[in-house]
């Protein structure tokens, strides 16, 4: 996974791949979690989150929803977690790549 252009310096959590209505391709969005700490271990709510977004990303929503329910509190977590329960009722086409297209500017 690439990082923000940002650094090292400080500590990142992927949120989404997204593209939004009328613009080609999609971007990586990032949420900033504050400075880096070399002793600190990454947060646990965003360690889980990434492997969630991973399991959504590949179509596994039932492992995603699994790893994002125990932290339905976190907002990202939450949103994610949502849009795994409405693709297990109506999945996304087979050419779906993970990408989340807003529907709005």
């Amino acid at each position: 996974m690439a990082r923000p252009p940002a650094g090292r310096r400080f500590e990142f959590r992927r949120l989404d791949v997204v593209a939004v209505k009328g613009r080609s391709g999609a971007i990586t969005v990032f949420e900033l979690l504050g400075e880096r700490d070399g002793e600190a271990p990454r947060p646990a709510h965003a360690t889980r989150y990434e492997a969630a977004f991973e399991a959504y990303a590949r179509l596994y929503f039932v492992a995603a929803i699994a790893l994002l329910e125990p932290q339905a509190d976190d907002l990202p977590s939450r949103v994610l977690l949502e849009r795994c329960r409405a693709y297990r009722r109506a999945p996304p086409p087979p050419e779906w790549r993970g990408i989340f297209v807003a529907s709005s500017k």
